[in-house]
């Protein structure tokens, strides 16, 4: 949310991101009506979030997938993202130091050539290239990382894809969901028809204490998490 937090508390996304909803509005209206699921790599989205409303690129890579009653009718769309922006810049990055040791690496095979005198100077760049390849490797590992979770989610967005039921739906997102977000433990709660109420449909990584306490609860009930 960056700089539009807090303001965005309780608005709609349509509001929120209205730089971006156009770009978004077809999407998620697509899922509503009963079409397929939405799966996004690496998006890029120009986004107005940072101090006075200036825009930056940002990636994400997010799924779009109907939640629906035993009817089939769509309740709610599920959206998982996942910000990609470091891991791109950080590959971006990563090409641009690799061709830029390649460059150096050319131009010190050349200079060695023809200034073999000037060991010492040699000895020079090549410990700064040594540096340069210790902090290529950290960001390297850091994609890496980003890459990990991308696949984790990508896979949890195909498990949703193939959900026929909103009990097929919290099976995989009890049991991969919360997971793939490191969460300690993960609940899906359906409203109960006619009522202010939700009750339990799946619960994982809660005692028996905890799983009581939500078994049913109103639907103002503040919980762990949100």
């Amino acid at each position: 949310l960056g700089a539009k937090h807090p303001s965005a508390l309780g608005r709609s996304g349509a509001e929120v991101w209205d730089e971006i909803w156009p770009a978004l509005e077809a999407q998620f209206a697509g899922v509503r009506r009963g079409g397929p699921p939405v799966y996004e790599d690496e998006a890029l989205l120009r986004m107005e979030r940072l101090d006075g409303g200036r825009g930056e690129d940002a990636w994400f890579t997010y799924g779009l997938s109907a939640l629906t009653d035993d009817a089939g009718q769509c309740l709610a769309v599920y959206n998982v993202a996942v910000e990609t922006t470091e891991r791109v810049r950080a590959r971006e990055t990563a090409e641009h130091e690799r061709s830029r040791l390649l460059e150096a690496q050319q131009e010190l095979e050349t200079t060695n050539e023809l200034l073999q005198d000037q060991a010492a100077e040699m000895e020079a760049q090549a410990e700064e290239l040594q540096t340069t390849t210790e902090e290529l490797a950290e960001r390297t590992a850091v994609a890496e990382a980003a890459v990990d979770r991308t696949e984790r989610l990508q896979a949890l967005t195909a498990a949703l894809a193939a959900a026929d039921s909103a009990g097929d739906v919290a099976a995989v997102v009890v049991a991969q969901a919360w997971t793939a977000v490191g969460a300690s433990a993960a609940g899906v709660f359906l409203r109960v028809r006619g009522t202010d109420e939700a009750q339990t449909v799946r619960f994982t990584g809660a005692d028996e204490e905890m799983l009581e306490r939500y078994r049913r609860i109103p639907l103002d009930t503040r919980g762990p998490a949100a």
